[in-house]
């Protein structure tokens, strides 16, 4: 290679801040399935990547949040290297995966982030879960031992230094290891015993059907089991007349062994593979909702449906179908699968060394991650076994192993937070009200589309069964009555549509996205919003009377109210700390369904449950509609709001500065009007539903746009000072019942000024 012609520039970065990667990993000698592609000699670009990767790197760490930038070359200049295969497929990799508003000038960066190990990082691109990583190894793939789960992040400094480890496996492209998912079940067995696998079979549920994978028929379960379960897309057919499932007509006939085997035709590829895989791993019951679940049964359909929060969660792990667009994409790679082989990256070749080319692609990107009812089965699902973009790998509640990714990277336990957001495939019920994590599913589940939109609660039912026992009064169309007043502040992101089967009040009633700021929590006193309730919601059920109503509970201000209180004792149980000079309470908890103690500290007292296990919750049949005596006054919407440099896409509803009707401004609304069709000027009847109070600075770094209105530089006296607001809807009335169509917040000063009405309003 010519090493004395021409560098890559360093041009400035593009408009957002927003990142894409590809990463890289040095390959050894021995490459049987994967073709190399060769470095020409005059690639100036390839000369620049071969010199940065030669350097001395790090070996302090593996992080991907610690890697340092090596080399910096534009698209652009990838494009101009015509005659180079390898810059050519990565020009091919960010133009196909994610990169926003693709141009030449985006700028290319390799990254360190370990020792042999490095990344391609694309600026303006949407996240960074397409990934590409060069992988090194120094040892042939022909050794004894290419995978070791018992090699540790500990173990790294002293046994590189010995022998460089291999972390660059080729993956079969013909078929998956089934002896290495085995040792990935062994190991998470072995290590996270009553973490991720709890010891045993449930003693409290279990499915009612189940295919026996040795006998090739239905079962009638009486009894625990040990059973997998498939979550996957069935696609657009799953309606069409001749569907082959578990109907009251097929039932008898799917129950005699060897069923389907018989029917094997019929049977949709991805359960096919998910059969076969089952049976290869030594687990003889498989879980399948379009055959463990009579679907012309109504009455036991809605029953096992209710269930499901028990079926994921109770399950060995669930298969997670995540390739493909319907039920006949199947599982590549499994032995005896008729579905086909599998793709790979090219080994990419700088200098001497070959580098392993590992994408790992935005599940994101899938139409399995489009679905509704997906989303709760991986949620739910304690371990998972995730099929996506080609591979195979292992997700547990305490670390992942991949396919294509060796010892050191797969045998790193990471835990997950339930709080981030990243993480959406790990619930778990609380013992206390945990909005944070509910807000966080509500948020995930509202990207999902549903072929059948009646279905919007149902689908999201196991989540609501999982949280609802943690919540005082449990949860009304998706709503926690315990802070009833705060979640009807929900807003719109994007609307594709109402769904009249829920109310408008709920985030249920609409499709599209929705977003949930007001409900942040806050847990020190002086950081947070704190609420002042001005209105009790009334629910109805079918067997009241029409003057008959049941208060909702929304009985948050009574906890809350020890957030600043500090004279009074608190409630029984709870110790007041001051941390920081703030107020802080602390409890020992007991779960009794496990008898674990559990250390809690809050900004304020909380109620408890004395179990965190699901409860089946009764369910009374309740009116869409709520009632209330609420204080109303009008205003006058005016100019789309900014929030900082940035303002709403098209699609997006927009959010627009409220002024009263002597055009003074008053605060800010988010609506259900789309960006592109708001027009401004327009009188809108808002009614108020709680009274907030934050600080000034967790306002401003909370993006709130209004807070820009005020113009006061935030100094140590300011921060004692808090943004005294009503929180708001915007309703309209039609044939004597209110329909909800945005939220927002109007300056306390400005609406107490303005003509309040009293009205008795029917929401629906």
């Amino acid at each position: 290679m010519n090493t004395s012609t021409g560098t890559a520039c360093s041009p400035s970065s593009s408009e957002t801040d927003w990142n894409h990667n590809l990463l890289l990993t040095r390959s050894g000698s021995d490459i049987r399935t994967l073709p190399s592609i060769e470095e020409p000699e005059s690639c100036l670009t390839c000369n620049t990547f071969r010199q940065a990767l030669e350097r001395p790197k790090r070996k302090d760490s593996l992080e991907f949040d610690n890697y340092e930038a090596l080399a910096t070359v534009t698209l652009g200049q990838l494009e101009g290297g015509v005659g180079c295969p390898q810059c050519q497929q990565i020009v091919r990799y960010f133009q196909s995966n994610g990169v926003h508003k693709y141009n030449s000038e985006c700028v290319l960066s390799l990254m360190s982030f370990g020792n042999d190990a490095f990344r391609l990082h694309c600026q303006d691109a949407i996240d960074f879960d397409n990934d590409v990583l060069l992988l090194s190894h120094s040892r042939s793939l022909n050794d004894e031992s290419p995978y070791d789960p018992e090699f540790t992040k500990e173990d790294l400094v002293e046994r590189r230094e010995e022998t460089p480890e291999q972390y660059f496996v080729t993956p079969d492209r013909f078929e998956i290891s089934v002896a290495q998912l085995r040792q990935w079940i062994s190991y998470c067995n072995g290590k996270h015993q009553g973490a991720c696998l709890r010891p045993g079979p449930s003693t409290t549920s279990h499915p009612r059907l189940a295919i026996d994978v040795f006998s090739s028929c239905l079962e009638t379960i009486a009894t625990p089991i040990q059973y997998v379960a498939l979550s996957y897309v069935w696609g657009s057919n799953q309606n069409s007349a001749g569907v082959f499932e578990t109907d009251l007509q097929s039932l008898e006939a799917l129950q005699i062994p060897g069923a389907f085997e018989r029917s094997w035709t019929k049977v949709p590829a991805t359960v096919k593979d998910a059969i076969l895989l089952t049976k290869a791993l030594g687990i003889r019951y498989l879980w399948v909702d379009r055959f463990c679940i009579i679907q012309n049964d109504k009455k036991r359909k809605d029953e096992d449906i209710g269930s499901m929060d028990a079926i994921y969660s109770q399950a060995y792990f669930t298969i997670i179908a995540a390739n493909g667009r319907d039920a006949e994409h199947g599982l590549r790679g499994i032995p005896n699968s008729s579905s086909g082989t599998r793709d790979f990256e090219p080994i990419f070749r700088y200098g001497k060394q070959d580098y392993g080319c590992v994408t790992v692609p935005s599940e994101r990107s899938s139409t399995w991650h489009s679905r509704g009812w997906t989303f709760q089965e991986r949620a739910l699902s304690r371990r998972s076994l995730v099929f996506y973009d080609q591979t195979v790998k292992w997700e547990c509640l305490k670390g992942s192993f991949h396919e294509h990714l060796g010892s050191i990277h797969t045998a790193i336990d990471i835990p997950v937070d339930s709080h981030d957001e990243s993480a959406r495939h790990r619930v778990s019920a609380q013992l206390w009200p945990d909005m944070q994590q509910y807000r966080n599913y509500c948020n995930s589940y509202s990207k999902r589309q549903l072929t059948k939109q009646e279905d919007a609660e149902r689908a999201f039912g196991a989540i609501i069964t999982t949280c609802s026992s943690s919540f005082p009064g449990g949860i009304l169309y998706g709503l926690p009555e315990f802070v009833f007043d705060i979640a009807l502040a929900w807003s719109h992101v994007k609307v594709d549509g109402r769904r009249k089967e829920f109310p408008s009040w709920s985030w249920l009633g609409w499709k599209g996205q929705i977003d949930m700021e007001e409900w942040t929590v806050h847990h020190s006193a002086s950081g947070r919003i704190l609420h002042r309730r001005m209105v009790q919601w009334k629910k109805q059920n079918e067997n009241m009377r029409n003057e008959d109503f049941a208060n909702i509970d929304n009985t948050y201000h009574k906890w809350e109210q020890w957030a600043t209180n500090t004279t009074d004792d608190p409630p029984e149980g709870w110790e007041r700390r001051l941390i920081k000079k703030e107020p802080h309470y602390y409890k020992v908890a007991i779960d009794e369904s496990s008898n674990r103690k559990e250390r809690l500290l809050f900004g304020n007292p909380v109620p408890l449950v004395s179990s965190r296990a699901p409860r089946r919750l009764s369910q009374s049949p309740w009116s869409l509609y709520i009632f209330a005596a609420v204080d109303t006054a009008k205003f006058v919407l005016k100019q789309p709001a900014r929030r900082g440099l940035f303002k709403s896409h098209d699609d997006e509803c927009v959010e627009v500065m409220v002024h009263d009707l002597h055009d003074s401004w008053a605060g800010t609304l988010k609506t259900n009007i789309p960006s592109a069709h708001y027009e401004a000027g327009k009188e809108c009847l808002l009614i108020a539903i709680h009274h907030g109070s934050i600080p000034w600075i967790t306002a401003s770094r909370s993006a709130y746009p209004e807070v820009a209105q005020f113009q006061v530089e935030p100094d140590t006296e300011f921060y004692k000072d808090r943004y005294e607001y009503v929180q708001v809807l915007w309703i309209k009335l039609e044939n004597g019942v209110a329909y909800r169509h945005g939220a927002g917040r109007i300056w306390a000063n400005s609406w107490y000024q303005q003509t309040i009405e009293r009205m008795d309003i029917k929401l629906g």
